[in-house]
């Protein structure tokens, strides 16, 4: 980017009065109707970050005939369930 920069300023093509663009406002939001990032959804039968240090998730076992998905933070240790009802289908 820097060297096409300056080639552009030496032959004059280069506009240094143009504004700059702000992507910052944008960064935390995805595509219109989908949820910003860090709001997603967990999986079923995928593990999730984890609610507490959003650490990396790990996925102990899965009771079928309660539908729960036991977890625990590979971090911190947190444990945590997650009901079938709370998740998106895989």
């Amino acid at each position: 980017m820097g060297l096409l920069d300056r080639i552009r300023k030496a032959q004059g093509e280069l506009d240094e009065t143009a504004p700059a663009i702000d992507l910052t406002e944008a960064a935390g939001r995805g595509a219109p109707g989908q949820p910003a990032v860090g709001e997603r959804k967990p999986v079923w039968g995928r593990p999730s970050r984890c609610p507490d240090c959003n650490g990396r998730g790990y996925l102990d076992h899965i009771d079928l005939h309660r539908r729960v998905m036991y977890q625990h933070c590979v971090d911190c240790m947190h444990k945590w369930e997650i009901a079938e009802a709370d998740t998106v289908p895989a």
